[in-house]
């Protein structure tokens, strides 16, 4: 009996590592990484394309808005999202991998300003990042946008005072940066996001990345 439920059990976790992984990539149209013909593309994907391929397990992979990747994380409907940046909020419903990147967040105003804003300037972000916290515990009231475009749009045409672009992003967008001044604003970490019920997926993670 006792061989029948060791078999079994082998059986079982033989099955669930065979099955494949489900990813969330959020926001692909950031430019941060994207994926194309069966690999991850753009500026940060080596680094995720080595940690998934690290764990020698098929998967499949789905865009999403960021705000509906969190989501599925948190009602345990993905295995694993990314790019994440870390924040304590998402700490409660999910367990972060550890840092694949220290980005910065830059604050670009009208060249008038060489300083960064004071607290109680207007500043816009895109509503769905993970900086916005941050921003409304500096003291800024925070400018909700849909993209970073819309942000340095209003910062052109002078409708708020500043817009918060991650450092990855802001060569991409130098064109549309161009006539504003950037200051640094915060630094973050970013990796990817676990389903909270997956300590061992989580433990794998780790291994691949370090």
């Amino acid at each position: 009996m006792k061989g029948l439920y060791l078999l079994a059990v082998s059986l079982i976790a033989s099955t669930a590592l065979a099955d494949g992984l489900s990813i969330a990539i959020t926001d692909t149209r950031q430019g941060m990484v994207g994926y194309e013909d069966g690999v991850f593309s753009g500026p940060m994907a080596s680094r995720y394309q080595c940690a998934i391929d690290g764990l020698n397990q098929a998967y499949t992979v789905t865009t999403f808005p960021r705000t509906r990747a969190l989501r599925l994380l948190k009602h345990h409907q993905v295995d694993l999202g990314l790019p994440l940046a870390r924040t304590p909020i998402r700490d409660t419903y999910a367990s972060f991998s550890g840092a694949l990147f220290e980005i910065e967040f830059h604050l670009f105003t009208q060249a008038a300003e060489t300083d960064t804003p004071p607290d109680t300037e207007q500043v816009a972000v895109v509503w769905t990042s993970g900086v916005l916290p941050l921003i409304e515990e500096l003291g800024h009231e925070v400018i909700p946008v849909d993209n970073h475009q819309v942000g340095v749009a209003m910062v052109k045409r002078g409708r708020t005072q500043g817009v918060v672009i991650p450092g990855p992003l802001v060569q991409v967008m130098s064109p549309d940066l161009e006539g504003l001044v950037g200051h640094r604003f915060t630094t973050m970490e970013l990796g990817l996001y676990v389903d909270q019920n997956q300590p061992e997926l989580l433990e794998r993670l780790v291994l691949a990345i370090i």
